[in-house]
């Protein structure tokens, strides 16, 4: 039975992780654009919402709305993290 429930509670992790991300992409697109206006060279936009949208990703598995934070707030400087370290990884910085 505790099997069951355990089952249960990981999938609702996932459906609400999937919701928050659907939810907030739009966010991603929004920081990728403040960061690629303060770059010189040109970069590739969707690699950066794709670096961003890991980083979304990892926000929603980590968001614990019990604190009472907005998500947005929490998901800011993980998405801008991890687009930064893509850039690094892309030896752009």
């Amino acid at each position: 039975m505790a099997e069951h429930s355990q089952k249960r509670a990981i999938i609702e992790k996932l459906v609400d992780r999937e919701e928050l991300v659907e939810k907030y992409k739009y966010f991603v697109y929004s920081i990728v654009k403040k960061v690629r206006a303060t770059l010189h060279r040109h970069v590739d936009f969707e690699e950066l919402v794709s670096y961003g949208m890991i980083g979304l990703m990892e926000a929603a598995d980590r968001f614990d709305p019990t604190r009472g934070i907005s998500f947005t707030t929490f998901s800011y400087y993980r998405v801008r993290g991890a687009i930064f370290d893509g850039l690094r990884q892309m030896g752009v910085l």
